[in-house]
């Protein structure tokens, strides 16, 4: 064996395509206290199918995961490097943003009225990642930390497949990832045909798994990545049917992450100069805490809408609310998010790279940096 330092090349594409994924997110939340009316009409419509920018992140991740996994099972640091590089990235903005809802903005609202039926003793959920269980078995709706959900099924994919990453490869990891889609579509379809399928269910990890596993069998396939590249146009197709159009329950997730799919499939193969655009990859720079804060934003829009409306007032909402949620992220970033990054340098993936002895033909996708 020898050993070596992993650089995996960056994907501007899917910095973009990250950016779209988070706007998209904001201006439905922003837009939601004030749906019902639907002040812009179609536009409305268009961005009430916001809520599909959260699978494109699980696509994303799970591609973007899968394939750094890949890249580093053979290094000696393999689970400490991984672990140290995510908490480095999630941490830091994850324990100040809760820290300052249960203990700052919970109380205030409580004083005020503003909340009820959400206490702080909720808090250990949200501390340990397991908020989307509490949420999707019906105990609470997360109240100002409800879109915490898709980051705790991230992480416990994170922790679920750098196990199975390392011990399993090849064929065998390509059918974990589809039994892993074909689990959730079934779980989904059959709750939902028996009448037990309520919307907080949705935030299950097992019930959510198809979007990320796809990400993840993406990264484990070049055929898969070769299908999706080729087919990209349809999947995107799919992907707005999902959206927009009478999909049978239990197929909207699968068919946005299809449509995912299909993109990422493409970016990663060739060019796409959209996704390129300089206003996408900042918002995408900056994504992770957009998503963050833009959520303590909303409540407090969703209780001003309480005693305004109209055109005008959403569309300042929207996008006061959206311009104030990239501030803030850009703030994040450059005051504290970044400085915790660079410590990752001490933390790299040492790599133990097989020789011919070894007989192990791993495929490395090297075309992702670890994020």
């Amino acid at each position: 064996m020898t050993s070596e330092r992993v650089e995996l090349r960056h994907i501007p594409e899917l910095d973009g395509l990250r950016g779209i994924a988070v706007l998209a997110v904001v201006l439905l939340h922003f837009h939601a206290p004030f749906a019902a009316a639907r002040p812009f009409g179609p536009l409305s419509t268009l961005i009430m199918g916001g809520w599909a920018g959260v699978d494109i992140f699980f696509v994303l991740s799970g591609y973007l995961i899968t394939s750094i996994l890949l890249a580093t099972r053979h290094a000696s640091n393999y689970f400490s490097a991984f672990y140290a590089r995510r908490a480095l990235r999630i941490f830091p903005l994850y324990v100040v943003a809760v820290a300052a809802y249960f203990w700052i903005i919970l109380p205030f609202a409580h004083r005020h009225h503003l909340v009820t039926g959400f206490r702080a003793s909720e808090q250990l959920w949200y501390w340990t990642f397991l908020g989307n269980w509490r949420q999707g078995l019906g105990y609470n709706d997360g109240a100002g930390v409800a879109h915490f959900w898709s980051l705790a099924i991230e992480e416990q994919f994170y922790v679920l497949f750098s196990i199975l990453v390392l011990y399993i490869s090849g064929s065998r990891l390509v059918k974990v990832c589809a039994g892993m889609i074909a689990f959730s579509i079934v779980a989904r379809i059959g709750l939902a045909s028996a009448g037990m399928l309520p919307d907080l269910a949705l935030r299950l990890t097992v019930l959510h798994l198809d979007p990320i596993a796809m990400g993840a069998l993406l990264a484990a396939s070049a055929p898969v990545r070769a299908f999706a590249n080729r087919w990209s146009v349809l999947l995107l197709i799919v992907g707005g049917i999902g959206i927009y159009s009478g999909v049978p329950a239990g197929l909207t997730i699968t068919a946005v992450g299809l449509g995912a799919a299909g993109v990422v499939g493409r970016a990663c193969t060739q060019p796409v100069a959209f996704l390129r655009l300089a206003i996408l990859r900042s918002l995408g720079k900056y994504s992770y805490a957009m998503y963050v804060i833009h959520g303590f934003l909303a409540n407090a829009v969703n209780n001003l809408a309480k005693r305004h409306s109209g055109p005008a007032f959403t569309l300042t909402c929207l996008a006061g609310g959206t311009l104030v949620s990239y501030a803030l992220a850009w703030l994040s970033w450059n005051l504290m998010e970044k400085w915790f990054l660079r410590l990752k340098r001490h933390f790299p993936y040492r790599m133990e790279v097989p020789t011919p002895s070894d007989g192990d033909p791993a495929e490395i996708d090297r075309h992702l940096i670890p994020n």
